[in-house]
């Protein structure tokens, strides 16, 4: 197959586009609503703001973002994707302890809704602690 050459110049342009539109992002929101905010390359904790809590009380602590190699990516990929598939732990609705799982770029993330007790939400959770 032979393209004319002004179509070289629009397939060029548009490869950048494509990579970045296959790049994963994530959001874990735990029990307590606080978020990890995943990327190829960071991890973003948001905790919640104890004025934001249900109980008024509970504060998730200090925000902070690190740096992350490519093998800690893929195996935080790979423990939100175990989590995520996890059908016996999926629920339907958000409730308070309930782990709100996202991937995909803003404006088009699927979500799933875990139950707190999912051991493979709580350890994806807790990898994403430990990187503090």
């Amino acid at each position: 197959m032979y393209l004319k050459s002004g179509s070289w110049v629009l397939l060029f342009l548009a490869l950048p586009t494509i990579a970045i539109m296959n790049i994963e992002n994530y959001r874990i929101v735990d029990g307590s609503n606080n978020q990890y905010l995943v990327s190829r390359t960071t991890v973003e904790y948001l905790p919640i703001k104890k004025e934001n809590s249900s109980s008024g009380v509970y504060s998730g602590g200090n925000a902070w973002k690190k740096p992350i190699s490519e093998k800690q990516y893929q195996l935080i990929q790979k423990l939100f994707e175990s989590a995520a598939n996890e059908k016996s732990q999926l629920r339907k609705k958000r409730s308070m302890g309930t782990y709100l799982l996202q991937s995909g770029p803003m404006g088009d993330r699927k979500s799933v809704i875990i139950d707190g007790s999912s051991t493979r939400a709580q350890g994806l959770v807790k990898i994403l602690k430990d990187l503090k």
